[in-house]
Order: C-alpha cells, then sequence, then structure tokens
C-alpha cells in the first residue's frame, strides 16, 4: 500500500512514520473521521501488527475484522509493548493528557515513538471566527496546542 493512494493528508502523514515491519498501538482507533477513511484500517493494513483501543465499545463493534479492544487512553494497560503508539487527534478530547502520555511511554519499547496529531487552532480563519464572535468550538474538545505547548508537554513525559 503507497501513501499516494490515501485521500487523507493526516493520514498520509502518519503512516510515513509506520514501518511495515512495526508493531503498533492506535489509541482512540474506533473512528472513522478522516472523510470516510479508518485510520485505524490503513495502520492496520501497513504494520506487521497493529492494536487499537477506544473508550466507545459501540464504535469498536463497527470494526469487527480488527483488534481494537475496550479501553480508556488515560489508564489503558495491555502488557504489551509496541515499537509505535499513535494518537491521531485525539489529545485535544483527553481531561488529563499526562496519564495517556505515561500509560504511552509504558508501552513503548525502548527507542519507540509516538506519533500525534491534534488541529491547530490559531489558523487565521479560526482567530477571524474569534474576532468576529464565532468562534470554532467542537463540544468534545477540552483544550487546544500550538506546536511549543505540545513540545513542552510531551517533553515533562519523557518524549523529545
Amino acid at each position: 500500500m503507497t501513501s499516494k493512494n490515501i485521500r487523507n493528508w493526516r493520514i498520509r502523514a502518519i503512516l510515513d512514520h509506520v514501518p511495515p515491519d512495526s508493531s503498533v498501538l492506535d489509541i482512540g482507533g474506533a473512528r472513522e473521521l478522516y472523510n470516510g477513511e479508518s485510520l485505524h484500517r490503513k495502520l492496520a493494513d501497513k504494520s506487521k501488527t497493529c492494536v487499537g483501543i477506544d473508550i466507545n465499545q459501540e464504535t469498536i463493534s463497527e470494526f469487527p475484522d480488527y483488534d481494537i479492544r475496550h479501553a480508556n487512553a488515560e489508564t489503558f494497560d495491555l502488557n504489551e509493548t509496541f515499537d509505535i503508539a499513535v494518537a491521531g487527534e485525539l489529545i485535544e478530547h483527553l481531561d488529563n493528557p499526562g496519564l495517556m502520555l505515561e500509560r504511552v511511554h509504558e508501552h513503548l519499547v525502548p527507542g519507540g515513538k509516538l506519533v500525534l496529531t491534534t488541529p491547530y487552532p490559531w489558523t487565521f480563519l479560526r482567530i477571524r471566527q474569534a474576532i468576529t464572535g464565532q468562534p470554532f468550538v467542537v463540544p468534545d474538545h477540552v483544550s487546544w496546542y500550538c506546536p511549543k505547548t505540545i513540545e513542552h508537554l510531551l517533553n515533562r513525559y519523557g518524549f523529545d
């Protein structure tokens, strides 16, 4: 599978960090967020092994042919380690992202990698919406991150 066949640029960018021989943990994996494309399905197709976790039991049932387990991103314990952990468009939903980062750190092999994406709130469009009193609000987002704040957060939990 080549990433050129994938429509969504976020999925392509994430897959660029996933070698085919890797084991992957996909946190928040039971979602069809990307204009009809599933990040988890693409990760499972590309990697050697792929385990997903998701808090929503109902959406997990939509992936019967994939290894997606019911777990909370802030408290999961799979008793397994992975080469790569992926948290695509997830961290902005978490009440305590530090707990998730601690759990990820414990589930990565030495030298393992976290691939994380989050929306960037300070685009011109978002600033204009805020100034005009029409801010873009996603009801289940609890935080916004810029590159510097996400870097500081990751550094606190042992990621570089």
